[in-house]
This record gives C-alpha cells, structure tokens and sequence, in this order.
C-alpha cells in the first residue's frame, strides 16, 4: 500500500487471477479501474462507481442510477424518473439511431405488458406514432397534419371515432370531425359567457 499519488503494483503468479507486475495508477475513491495497457490498470476520473450509481463524467455524481454528465447543470433529477439521467450545462440530449426504412421506439411497460405505451418514429413514412393501451391514438404524418384515431389525417387537425366514407373539401380541411353517425363539436363556457365561432379575414377578426 502507498500514499496518495503513488503507483500501486499488484504481484501475483499464474493462476492467481493477477498477472504478475500489474500496476493501478491515479485510482481514488470510487473511480473505476480500466486497462491502459500491458499490465496496467488507470483510475477514471470521469468514470464512478459508488456501489449503487454508476456515472460517466464527475459532474453528474449521484444523480440517478446511470447519470451521463458533460457539464454541470445545477439541477437534480425526480426521485420518479432517475434510473437514467442525461446532463449539460448548455443544451442535453439522447439520440435513437435507426435505419432508414425502420421504427425508432420509447416503449412503456408493466408486468402485464411490456408494450402498453409507446412513442415511435417511422422512418418509412416519417410519421410519429402515440400509442395507449397498444393501439395507436395519435399519429403526426410528415407534413404535420394530426390525426387523433385516424393514421392517414384528412387535414391539419382530424379526430375520428369511426370511418364516415366520405372524403373532405380542400377549402374546409383545417379541422376535420369524422364519424361513422352523429358527429359533432361542442363549445362549452361558464353560464355568464357566450360560446363563440368567429370568421375573420385580413381586414377584421369578427
């Protein structure tokens, strides 16, 4: 054993598990030990282990169960949501890589179903996929058209609760409310106020 700042050199013979000579420089408490080369092992600064969290870069030091820190941030991570914890000074982020003709997921599970909840990006058609309880409820195409249980949307905006087989006027495809019977919007306000639709143009918004 030596003091701090000095080489420790583990000796041991074959069959050991230590091959003989190997030296462990610059370790501290809780860095984690990498080969650096022959018979050598070098404490990582940036990389630590306290026996429960691992973390890569000193700055994010017990921030959740895998915290992967550049900078730091300043802020803490939710006790609900700390498993795996991404930290910058300046902006953060996580990339999912997916091949062109794929799906990049974020799947929610629980012990009845590991697939219950999803967000999925399709790279085929470039659309974004919400999916609750495994069926798919909102779907953002690649022109950004939103389609609330609709997968093809008929407009910017367009909530179906049935398939009505009829096809949508371009002059009047912002909004699109489809049914298979009734369809309908509701406008609900407090029994002193009024429930409005206003038709403006560039001269007057009333």
């Amino acid at each position: 054993v030596g003091a701090a700042g000095t080489t420790v050199n583990i000796a041991g013979t074959a069959g050991t598990g230590f091959p003989a000579g190997v030296s462990l420089n610059g370790s501290t408490n809780n860095t984690v030990a990498t080969v650096t080369g022959a018979n050598a092992l070098e404490g990582e600064a940036q990389l630590l282990f306290d026996g429960t969290n691992l973390t890569v870069g000193a700055a994010g030091a017990g921030l959740g169960k895998l915290a992967i820190s550049t900078a730091d941030s300043g802020a803490s991570a939710h006790a609900d949501a700390n498993e795996l914890v991404m930290e910058n000074a300046g902006a953060s982020g996580l990339s999912i890589l997916s091949f062109n003709n794929n799906y990049g997921n974020i799947y929610f599970g629980d012990g009845q179903d590991n697939d219950i909840g999803q967000i999925s990006y399709n790279h085929t058609t470039n659309s974004l996929e919400f999916l609750t309880n495994t069926s798919l409820q909102l779907k953002i195409d690649s022109s950004g058209n939103v389609g609330i249980g609709e997968t093809s949307p008929l407009g910017k905006l367009h909530v179906k609760t049935a398939d009505s087989g009829a096809s949508v006027n371009a002059s009047a495809d912002e909004i699109v409310i489809e049914g298979s019977g009734d369809s309908g919007m509701t406008i609900l306000s407090g029994n002193g106020g009024n429930g409005n639709v206003n038709f403006g143009d560039d001269g007057s918004n009333l």
